[in-house]
């Protein structure tokens, strides 16, 4: 029986070993593993851009486990303490994709239900300021496309401004701007608010809820989820010791508690690159401990919207396509006040790559590394042209000066190369130009014609308190007995007030560096541009009573109140003194 055993093992190898001789040796080489060399291609890599690097972990992985793991630089420059594997990182967005992970699971056990309307799972009344009334999804929230305006209080500076995800959510609820399921804007509030939902479903604090469902089965020991890692003392520690920097290097390093984040869910994770490996390895193999049944990862990683017009998958059930890649490449990217960092893999190829470095606002290193690992795509840029505005703006209430800043005029070359994926489409009713997590909207002339104007005029009337201001300046100097010099004065210092608090909150909300304004803060700056707006009336009011006065100094009143009429029509118009509505 043994020998008759050892013949029939031997006969298969028999025949492998023929095969083998008759198949040219190319075909092997052709499915030769792309990824052998990573490690040195890295290595290369990196001392190409040492020069602006701080500290950066690299891992790449595939269904087999991981193929390298690479630590460089330095995690505290200043003190020379090194990136290793105990340095914990902050993820970002890719934060996430743990909110997705959660609803799906959820779904799985039959306790969400994609496409039904969120309302079904919300408090009564929650959602107060929708415009449309077609249902948000959570396949919505997934998709990016509820219509939410943009949140910019995303962090704070100290932990004074913490708030729990529903006061934050219902301290700062946005106005829906567009129709669910129509336009694509990639939306921090959105993702928090599938948080809330979780919570709510599951009976648990959404951090205790990941902890359970997410860390204990992955084994991820060294991961945090709250802004100021509460919820893991071990990881808190070594956040402590990181120091993160500018891009470039040049300029103040940052130190754990300058910044939190204050929609945990969609971007407050930290952790190890090990712990990070543990996630992306959960994902890239079907018999992943996160779900009862294969089925379940499959549709998590199948496609939930389409780049207008053509059957490529935009979204898949929160994890983007990247437009720089020639295949199916999906993931996250995440940039907070600190580190960047990004987590891409093909789900057909099952190849992963992870990325976190402790500077902000750096893809060099997010946006290159994985370029040795996927092919970059090569594409032409779309034959269209015209005026694009981000649909990812704040478009309403007193911080919708935003919008005004995503506008810029395109003029698109079929015949020339593009290295991202564009399409131009026109679905449901709305132009825009579809590239990655947020659409870009094409507008007439005369939808931003009216802004324009309206920043015209107030910056006429901007320029003329100048001028009264430095008449009365003189005039008072001089001790000249004029009765309308405290008038020129006051009425003239007014309309600098608008300016001075839309440049300081324009800074701020333009920069993710401290010091942060909270929301409180800025509701008190708005307050007083309301107060501004009460004395132009004020002013003006008094002004119409004194206009009988004769030669220059009619002519200066009458001027006054041109001018106290412009900056009171942009203050209006562009709503700043509905403080009440951050």
């Amino acid at each position: 029986m043994k020998k008759s055993l050892r013949n029939v093992t031997l006969i298969p190898l028999l025949l492998v070993m023929l095969f083998m001789c008759f198949v040219p040796a190319d075909v092997f080489a052709a499915e030769r593993d792309e990824t052998s060399d990573i490690g040195s291609r890295i290595d290369d890599y990196v001392d190409e851009h040492s020069d602006t690097m701080a500290g950066l972990a690299v891992s790449v992985m595939d269904s087999d486990g991981v193929i390298c793991t690479g630590y460089y630089g330095c995690a505290d420059m200043e003190n020379h303490i090194k990136v290793d594997a105990e340095t914990v990182m902050e993820w970002g967005s890719i934060s996430k994709l743990q909110v997705w992970v959660c609803v799906m699971q959820l779904k799985e056990k039959g306790l969400i239900d994609l496409n039904a309307d969120i309302r079904t799972y919300l408090p009564e009344g929650f959602l107060t300021k929708l415009r449309y009334d077609t249902p948000i999804t959570m396949t919505d929230l997934m998709n990016h496309q509820a219509g939410f305006d943009e949140v910019p209080f995303v962090f704070a500076g100290s932990t004074d401004q913490f708030m729990s995800i529903e006061e934050w959510l219902r301290t700062t609820e946005p106005v829906q701007q567009y129709e669910p399921g129509t336009v694509t804007s990639y939306s921090n509030w959105g993702a928090t608010l599938a948080a809330y939902i979780v919570s709510l479903v599951s009976g648990q604090p959404y951090e205790k809820y990941v902890k359970e469902n997410i860390f204990e089965p992955l084994g991820m020991e060294h991961t945090s989820i709250m802004p100021d890692a509460s919820d893991n003392e071990w990881g808190r520690q070594k956040r402590m010791e990181l120091k993160t920097y500018p891009a470039d290097l040049n300029g103040e390093s940052l130190s754990y508690g300058d910044y939190y984040c204050c929609c945990y869910p969609a971007g407050a994770c930290m952790s190890t690159m090990e712990d990070m490996q543990k996630f992306a390895m959960a994902l890239l193999n079907e018999e992943s401990p996160l779900f009862e049944t294969p089925e379940t990862l499959r549709e998590l990683l199948s496609p939930s919207s389409f780049y207008g017009g053509t059957d490529i998958g935009h979204n898949y059930h929160g994890f983007w396509r990247n437009p720089c890649y020639s295949g199916t490449v999906i993931g996250h990217d995440g940039g907070t006040a600190g580190c960047t960092s990004a987590l891409r893999f093909d789900p057909e190829k099952r190849i992963c790559i992870a990325v976190m470095v402790n500077q902000h606002e750096d893809g060099k290193f997010t946006d290159g590394l994985p370029g040795l690992v996927f092919d970059s795509y090569e594409g032409n840029y779309p034959d269209c042209s015209g005026i694009l505005q981000s649909a990812q703006a704040v478009y309403n209430g007193p911080l919708k000066l935003h919008r005004l800043f995503s506008v810029h005029r395109v003029s698109m070359d079929s015949s020339k190369p593009v290295p991202v994926m564009m399409i131009h489409s026109a679905d449901n009713g709305v132009e825009r130009l579809e590239c990655g997590a947020s659409d870009s909207i094409f507008r007439e002339p005369g939808e931003i014609l009216p802004d324009i104007i309206s920043i015209a005029v107030y910056a006429l009337s901007v320029l003329c308190a100048a001028v009264l201001l430095i008449i009365g300046i003189i005039q008072a100097v001089r001790h000249r007995k004029s009765k309308n010099s405290l008038w020129c004065i006051v009425s003239a210092g007014v309309q600098f007030v608008p300016v001075i608090v839309l440049y300081r909150i324009a800074i701020q909300l333009s920069s993710e560096r401290p010091p942060f304004l909270s929301i409180g803060a800025i509701r008190s700056l708005f307050f007083i541009i309301f107060a501004a707006l009460a004395a132009n009336v004020v002013l003006g009011i008094y002004g119409m009573r004194n206009t009988t006065r004769s030669g220059v100094s009619k002519s200066r009143m009458i001027l006054t109140l041109i001018m106290l009429s412009f900056s009171t029509y942009g203050i209006i118009y562009w709503e700043m003194f509905e403080f009440w509505k951050i």
